[in-house]
C-alpha cells in the first residue's frame, strides 16, 4: 500500500485516484487557517488537505468531498485514523450537484485543472486530473454561493490558467486578496500560482515563491513553509 507520512498524520494512497503530491503540499502550508471555523475541501482526494487544515486549527470543522468512490473510502480512513477525526467529515458527491445547507469560511481546492486533450486512459485519474470534468464556471458560480460574507478561498492552478480563473472568479463577485507565483526551480518561470479569493479585499498582494534550488535541493523558504508538516528533515 502507498503511504505517504506526514509529522503528525499519515496518508493512505494506494486507491484514491491523485496521489499526494507538491501541489497539495504548497497550497495547503499556505491557506491561513487561523481565526476559521467551518472549511470546506473541494475534491478531498486522498483527505491531505483536510488532515493539514485540521492541524493548523485545533477547533475548525472541516467537510471533505469528492466524486470518486474509492478516494472519498480512503480519505474517510485517514481522517478516521488521525488524532482530528471528531473534526473531519467525508462526502461522496459530485460537489456541484451537492446542496450543502450552509455557507463556509474556509474553501480550499486542488482541482481538476490539466485541460490537455490527451487524457489519461485511466477513467478515474483523467477525471481527476482535467477541466474538462469541471467547469471553471459553475465551479465558481458555487464556490461563491456557499463562501460567508468572511470567508476565503484559497486554490492552485496552473501559472497559464490565472487569467481565466481570475476573469470567472471577478465576474461572480470574489476578490483577489493574495495571489503567489510557484516556480519549481529557481531561474525557471512559475508553474502554478496559489490565490486567495475573498468577497471584499480592495487590493491584491503578490508573492513568488521558488521551491528547489539550481542544485534541485529545497529552497530555504520550501522548508520553512512546510517544516510543520513533512514527516522527515528535507
Amino acid at each position: 500500500m502507498s503511504i505517504f507520512k506526514f509529522k503528525y498524520f499519515t496518508v493512505k494512497q494506494g486507491n484514491s485516484a491523485m496521489k499526494v503530491g507538491t501541489d497539495a503540499m504548497v497550497l495547503g502550508a499556505f491557506v491561513d487557517a487561523t481565526s476559521k471555523t467551518n472549511a470546506l475541501d473541494i475534491g478531498t482526494g486522498t483527505g491531505v488537505l483536510s488532515l493539514m487544515l485540521a492541524q493548523q486549527n485545533n477547533s475548525i470543522q472541516i467537510t471533505g468531498i469528492d466524486i470518486d468512490v474509492a478516494s472519498i473510502e480512503e480519505a474517510r480512513m485517514n481522517c478516521e485514523e488521525s488524532q482530528w477525526s471528531d473534526r473531519l467529515h467525508l462526502i461522496h458527491n459530485d460537489f456541484l450537484a451537492h446542496e450543502f445547507g450552509h455557507l463556509f469560511d474556509l474553501i480550499v481546492s486542488n482541482p481538476p485543472y490539466y485541460s490537455t486533450t490527451n487524457e489519461s486512459i485511466d477513467y478515474r485519474k483523467a477525471q481527476a486530473r482535467h477541466v474538462s470534468s469541471l467547469a471553471i464556471k459553475p465551479f465558481i458560480e458555487k464556490v461563491h454561493s456557499i463562501l460567508s460574507l468572511t470567508g476565503s478561498f484559497w486554490i492552485i492552478i496552473p501559472y497559464i490558467d490565472f487569467e481565466n480563473w481570475n476573469a470567472q472568479a471577478t465576474a461572480n463577485g470574489l476578490k483577489l486578496a493574495r495571489k503567489i507565483d510557484v516556480i519549481g526551480k529557481d531561474g525557471n518561470q512559475p508553474i502554478r500560482c496559489v490565490l486567495q479569493f475573498d468577497l471584499s479585499s480592495d487590493s491584491v498582494r503578490n508573492e513568488s515563491f521558488c521551491i528547489r534550488n539550481t542544485d534541485n535541493s529545497y529552497t530555504d523558504d520550501y522548508i520553512k513553509l512546510t517544516r510543520e508538516f513533512h514527516g522527515r528533515d528535507l
